[in-house]
This record gives structure tokens, C-alpha cells and sequence, in this order.
């Protein structure tokens, strides 16, 4: 009866373990995109990707010296206990806007005529982040979609 019953709830854990590992593996990389400002979205997530490899090799080395010394029951306790710090940690944080984003082609520009067309853009409600690069002439927005209204938003309404 015991076996069984040590068989059921490691199943149990093993579900509950790979599904919120799976969430999570979609989730964050999105919420890191989401917060990053547009013209460090870019440096943030690979910030995060690197992070995430150092993060499997402390694990493994971490639950390695913890099997060596303690065996598996000391490897699990160390992770539930891992595991409720950060949901302790994980429940305060507040939950970001749902923002969107959208680009717009100006053609290249000066670095007068880029500072112009984001200080315009930024006037434009709904418009919560702009970022625009003179090499390429394109604006990088980030949009709170529930206000802004992207069929009317075009680079053909900005003074360069």
C-alpha cells in the first residue's frame, strides 16, 4: 500500500513540477519583452537567455553537492524549499500592463527629424513608448491597445 501510494504522489508532483515548468518556460520570456524598454528588448532577453543557462548549471552543481551530502530526500526538501521562497517572492510582484506594440516606416532620418517624430508620437495617447532609430527611419511603439486606435496610426501623419 505504501509503494503505491508513493508511486501516486510522485506522479502527482512530477505533473504539477512539469506544468508549471512549462508555463513558465512560455510565460517569462514574453514578460521580459513585455517590461524591457523597445530599445533594449533585444540586450534584456538575452540577458534572460544567459541567466537561464547559469541558472541550470548552479542547479545541477548545487543539487549534485546536495545528493552527495544528503541524498535524494535532501535534494527535494532543498528544492520544495527553493520552490516556496520563490513563490513567496513570485506573489508580491505586480502584474504588468498588457501593452502591444507596433512599427512604423519613416524612411532614414536625421537625428533632428528622429527626436521630432518621438516627441510626437508620444504626444499621441495610447502611445506609451517610442523609440526611433534615424539609420533606418523605423519607430518602435509600444501601444496600450485598448486606447490606441492603430488603423489611423501611419507615418504619413508625422512632421519630419
Amino acid at each position: 500500500f505504501i509503494g503505491k501510494q508513493n508511486e501516486l504522489l510522485t506522479a502527482l508532483g512530477l505533473l504539477v513540477f512539469f506544468t508549471a515548468f512549462t508555463l513558465l518556460e512560455a510565460t517569462l520570456p514574453s514578460l521580459i519583452s513585455k517590461i524591457a524598454p523597445s530599445a533594449s528588448k533585444g540586450t534584456a532577453t538575452g540577458v534572460y537567455s544567459s541567466c537561464q543557462f547559469l541558472g541550470i548549471f548552479i542547479g545541477g552543481t548545487v543539487g549534485g553537492w546536495f545528493y552527495a551530502g544528503h541524498n535524494f530526500s535532501g535534494v527535494f526538501l532543498f528544492s520544495i524549499i527553493l520552490g516556496l521562497i520563490w513563490l513567496a517572492i513570485a506573489s508580491t510582484m505586480k502584474k504588468p500592463r498588457h501593452l502591444g506594440t507596433h512599427m512604423l516606416n519613416f524612411g532614414a532620418l536625421t537625428r533632428v527629424q528622429a527626436d521630432n517624430i518621438q516627441k510626437q508620437l508620444l504626444a499621441v495617447d495610447g502611445i506609451i513608448e517610442a523609440t526611433v532609430m534615424c539609420d533606418d527611419g523605423i519607430a518602435y511603439l509600444k501601444v496600450d491597445n485598448a486606447i490606441i486606435d492603430k488603423a489611423n496610426l501611419s507615418a504619413d501623419k508625422f512632421k519630419r
